[in-house]
């Protein structure tokens, strides 16, 4: 392997058994293109990587995922666990959608917003107490603004139709019953937003299989696509209209999705998709860094 500088000195490429099928279409004729080369090559037992001039890495673990093959194709400390903030919500919105899918819940259900869930800290869809709102909604308020807000009103929502006891505490079990079918083996979900208190632990290997399994699901990769949403919120009578943006640069350069996140202790975080690569960045040095860092990780990958 050829040594490319002292900051990818940790960097690994694997050479795995295929885990998975293809799961997502290409957008680009150049996605096309990079991921027959990644998984044509990841084929190969000795695995050589270009020597590219001023790449630098400052995530303290990263993951490059071929969807069509299941391979990794390069990583740094990908099996680590960590703190993964706002990356939660791929867990909470996918969740959501398998209820959908099992009919406990609906994209028409009317979710009423709860004081609690109004005064839920961070990253926010801007919800007031008893604001009502369609379920549908409430996810793109989940994944387009990171709203903390919308994650805990849909664990209340999904949570008092799976059980009786405590709602939250329902769809987190629902949350981890998912990670053990997905067999995500170091993931492990205490609250559905990935506020530090009571944390969430993953690694950047598991949020990328999370990622090439809701990926599949059409309604997931529209929501998390989408730069813009706009909803109609009802509270006493009245209704107003709110628009979220997607915190998601990379959306304007081709990706199509998947999540950012950033706490004081988890760092800038971001789960990325273009075509069938997928990359997951855990505690960059900067939040201008993560997306540096994975054009540069999808160039890589693409030119070997």
């Amino acid at each position: 392997m050829s040594k490319i500088n002292q900051s990818l000195s940790f960097l690994q490429l694997k050479s795995k058994p295929p885990t998975g099928k293809i799961l997502r279409c290409p957008s680009s004729a150049s996605a096309a293109s990079a991921a027959t080369r990644s998984s044509s090559r990841a084929s190969s037992q000795n695995i050589s990587l270009k020597s590219v001039k001023g790449l630098r890495i400052t995530a303290s673990a990263f993951c490059v995922l071929d969807s069509q093959t299941g391979w990794v194709l390069a990583s740094r400390r990908d099996s680590e666990m960590r703190e993964i903030a706002s990356l939660t919500k791929i867990m909470t919105c996918y969740t959501v959608i398998q209820l959908v899918s099992k009919n406990i819940v609906s994209y028409t259900d009317v979710v009423k917003i709860s004081k609690q869930a109004s005064k839920v800290s961070g990253t926010s869809a801007d919800l007031n107490e008893n604001d009502e709102i369609l379920l549908l909604d409430l996810l793109y308020g989940l994944m387009l603004p990171s709203g903390n807000d919308a994650a805990w009103a849909l664990a209340e929502h999904c949570g008092k139709k799976l059980s009786s006891g405590q709602p939250v505490q329902n769809f987190l079990s629902e949350m981890n019953s998912n990670c053990k079918k997905i067999q995500l083996n170091y993931t492990f979900f205490r609250n559905p937003h990935g506020m530090a208190v009571n944390k969430n632990l993953s690694t950047a290997r598991d949020v990328c299989k999370l990622s090439q399994v809701a990926l599949k699901i059409e309604k997931f990769g529209t929501i998390v696509s989408t730069k813009s949403h706009m909803a109609f919120i009802k509270n006493e009578g009245k209704v107003r209209v709110k628009t979220w943006e997607n915190t998601n640069k990379m959306l304007q350069s081709g990706y199509v999705g998947v999540k950012t996140g950033i706490t004081s202790t988890a760092g800038p975080c971001l789960c990325s998709s273009f075509g069938n690569i997928i990359i997951v960045l855990l505690n960059s040095r900067s939040m201008e860094d993560r997306w540096r860092e994975t054009e540069a990780l999808l160039n890589l990958v693409q030119d070997m």
